[in-house]
C-alpha cells in the first residue's frame, strides 16, 4: 500500500498544485463572495446622529491655512540658527512644525508632547521629531486606547512626495471636536508623525518599549494602554470622489474587517461617498482581446474587477513594505489599522 503510494506521490502533487491554482482562480468568483456585512452585532453603524458638521470642516480649513504658512516658510523637522550665546555655532532649535502641532493639542485641552528621533541608515542619518496627544477617557482605566494619526508625507508609491497638509488639519480638527465628548471607553491617542514611514515607526518602537539598533528616539512623557484600534488619514487634495482603503501589513497582517466594513457602512449612508479598496477606482474592465458576448456579460465584469482587486492586493503585499504609517501597527498589536486616502 505505501510502496502504491509512493508511486502515485507525483501524479497526487501534480494534482494538487492544479487544485490550489484553480482555487486561486476562483477566488475572485461573486458566487464565492459575501457582501459588506458587520460581524459584531454590538456595532449598528449609520444608525446614530452624525454631529461633525461643516463648522468643524471649516476649522480644519483653517488649520490648514496655517500648516501652508509653515510649509511657505520651509519649516523643516530640524532647524538651525545662528547660536545666541555660542558665536559662530549652529544651535539646535525646537522644531517649528511639531512645536505647532504640540501647541494646537494642548490648546482644545489635550496632554501633548513631542518626541525627536534619528535613524541610523547605511551612511545617511533620517532626523525628525514627532508630535502627539492623549485624550483620557473619563469612562474608562486607560488601559486600552485607539490612535488617529497622519504623517507629514502622504503615501506616494515611489513617485513625487507630497505633504499631507490636510490630513493633519483634519486630525487636528478631530482632535477639537473629540475632546469635547465624554463617550469614548478608550482612550484617544493623536499622532502627527515626521517624513514617510520613519516617524510613525520611531513612536510606535517608543510607545512599546522596543529596540533598534539604529535608532535613536526620546522617550514618551504622555503614553496610554493597549493600541486596540488604530486609522490613518492621507488626504493631500482639496475635494475627492472616492475614499480608498489601505488595508494592508507587513508579514501577510491584516485588520479587523469589521473597522472597514464600518467605514464603509458609515461613508456610503452617512457621507454618501463611495469606497473602493486602496485608491483604484473599480471602473470598467476593459479587455478587446475578448469576445463581446463574454467582455458585456454583467458576471464576466464583475469577476474582473474582483480578480483585478485581488492582484492589487498581492501588488501590495509582496514587497514587505507597507504602503503608508497604517502598516506599521500591524508589528505590535495585530488589531484593526487601516488607512484611508482621498
Amino acid at each position: 500500500m505505501i510502496q502504491k503510494f509512493h508511486q502515485r506521490l507525483p501524479v497526487i502533487k501534480i494534482i494538487l498544485f492544479v487544485v490550489g491554482y484553480l482555487w486561486m482562480v476562483a477566488i475572485p468568483l461573486p458566487e464565492l463572495g459575501r457582501t459588506t456585512y458587520i460581524d459584531e452585532n454590538a456595532l449598528q453603524p449609520a444608525q446614530v446622529s452624525t454631529y461633525w458638521n461643516w463648522g468643524d470642516v471649516h476649522t480644519a480649513d483653517r488649520y490648514l491655512e496655517e500648516l501652508e504658512k509653515l510649509r511657505d516658510r520651509n519649516a523643516t523637522s530640524q532647524e538651525y540658527v545662528q547660536s545666541t550665546s555660542v558665536p559662530h555655532t549652529l544651535a539646535y532649535t525646537f522644531d517649528r512644525r511639531a512645536d505647532f502641532i504640540k501647541n494646537e493639542f494642548q490648546r482644545v485641552g489635550l496632554s501633548a508632547a513631542t518626541q525627536k528621533y534619528s535613524f541610523s541608515v547605511g551612511n545617511t542619518n533620517l532626523t525628525g521629531a514627532n508630535a502627539y496627544a492623549v485624550s483620557s477617557s473619563p469612562r474608562a482605566s486607560g488601559n486600552e486606547a485607539m490612535v488617529i494619526a497622519a504623517s507629514w508625507i502622504r503615501r506616494h508609491d515611489k513617485g513625487e512626495e507630497e505633504l499631507n497638509l490636510r490630513g493633519i488639519s483634519t486630525v487636528l480638527a478631530l482632535a477639537k471636536f473629540l475632546k469635547g465628548y465624554s463617550l469614548w471607553a478608550k482612550d484617544i491617542v493623536f499622532v502627527v508623525s515626521d517624513g514617510y514611514l520613519d516617524g510613525m515607526q520611531a513612536w510606535l518602537s517608543a510607545y512599546h518599549g522596543a529596540t533598534q539598533s539604529n535608532l535613536r528616539a526620546d522617550e514618551l512623557p504622555h503614553s496610554s494602554g493597549v493600541i486596540w484600534n488604530a486609522l490613518a488619514i492621507d488626504y493631500a487634495c482639496h475635494s475627492f470622489s472616492h475614499l480608498g482603503v489601505f488595508h494592508e501589513g507587513v508579514n501577510g497582517r491584516l485588520p479587523n474587517q469589521d473597522l472597514i466594513n464600518s467605514f464603509e457602512r458609515i461613508s456610503r449612508y452617512t457621507g454618501g461617498v463611495p469606497v473602493v479598496v486602496y485608491d483604484h477606482v473599480q471602473d470598467h474592465v476593459s479587455l478587446p482581446w475578448m469576445p463581446k458576448f463574454i467582455r458585456t456579460n454583467p458576471t464576466f465584469q464583475k469577476y474582473a474587477t474582483n480578480a483585478k482587486n485581488v492582484l492589487r492586493h498581492v501588488g501590495y503585499q509582496a514587497p514587505g513594505t507597507p504602503s503608508g504609517i497604517h502598516g506599521l501597527f500591524h508589528q505590535f498589536v495585530p488589531c484593526s489599522f487601516p488607512e484611508f486616502t482621498c
